[in-house]
């Protein structure tokens, strides 16, 4: 994973995002499950093989290479492109809400506050003025024209119509890329508070590490899989190094001597030093 840029804290009185998602209906307990599944493009196969189950409350990270078909993955869940394969059942009384990479879903020529607007027309500019306030835009920046923007100043305006859309699943993709360190620490904030089910594609570890409670991994390789873990990214990375770590200790008791270890000795030890292990990768952020 990527390490993130060691900057400053923020001054005390610093202006923050303010942020709290609310979802306008409770939904169901199961929110996706997949059995078999695969997606391909024409010869092109996306992924194959993809077995998991996601409920209510879940924080899904879903990592992997670029290409591997974790935007599409996101894509299929919305209903915007049909399994090649195997099954994928959606709930039926979910209400989405979509952040992309891209940025899409904002209108260039929109001033800011208009981008708002259209979405609560029933609202006062008064009300609407101070909402944008709530994500860093004051005063005349509100008749700022989107497509004049900075990739941050952007970012926040979808994260504000996010806000408004009162989903109970969210669906982020890369949310942390064009903020800034206030900021994505209020998202973080925020998204730790929120009673509902969040899919998170991210190359932020740390995110990761403070959110989620099951990765997705896409393997990387072309028309791979992906396989679901239980736990967050540095119980992850823990897991991994843990067969590497037994090699060797294997190794040095061979080397040292003669009688073997107890199996069930060896077992307990191996997860308490994974347990260890993740405790230190999450301390060190």
């Amino acid at each position: 994973m990527e390490r993130l840029e060691r900057v400053d804290k923020p001054k005390p009185d610093a202006p923050t995002l303010k942020l709290n998602f609310t979802p306008e209906t409770r939904g169901g307990n199961d929110i996706v499950r997949c059995k078999d599944v695969g997606k391909s493009f024409g010869e092109k196969s996306i992924f194959t093989d993809l077995n998991f189950e996601v409920y209510r409350r879940d924080v899904v990270g879903i990592v992997g290479a670029n290409g591997t078909g974790k935007t599409t993955l996101f894509r299929m869940i919305l209903g915007e492109e049909p399994a090649t394969e195997g099954e994928m059942w959606v709930g039926p009384t979910l209400k989405f809400g979509y952040y992309t990479q891209e940025l899409e879903g904002l209108n260039p020529d929109n001033e800011i506050i208009d981008e708002i607007w259209e979405l609560r027309p029933q609202q006062t500019q008064g009300e609407i003025r101070s909402f944008l306030g709530k994500f860093l835009f004051s005063g005349d920046d509100v008749f700022k024209r989107i497509g004049n923007l900075s990739g941050g100043e952007q970012s926040r305006i979808l994260l504000a119509k996010l806000l408004l859309a009162n989903a109970n699943v969210l669906l982020l993709d890369e949310p942390t890329n064009h903020l800034d360190i206030p900021a994505r620490e209020a998202l973080e904030a925020a998204l730790a508070e929120y009673p509902a089910t969040l899919f998170i594609i991210s190359h932020d570890r740390y995110l990761l590490n403070n959110l989620a409670t099951k990765l997705l991994i896409f393997d990387g390789t072309p028309g791979g899989t992906a396989n679901l873990f239980e736990g967050n990214y540095a119980e992850y990375i823990a897991q991994q190094q843990e067969p590497k770590e037994n090699q060797q200790l294997s190794e040095n008791i061979q080397a040292s001597q003669p009688s073997q270890i107890s199996p069930q000795k060896s077992k307990s030890k191996s997860k308490r030093k994974r347990k260890i292990k993740a405790q230190r990768l999450v301390g060190s952020n």
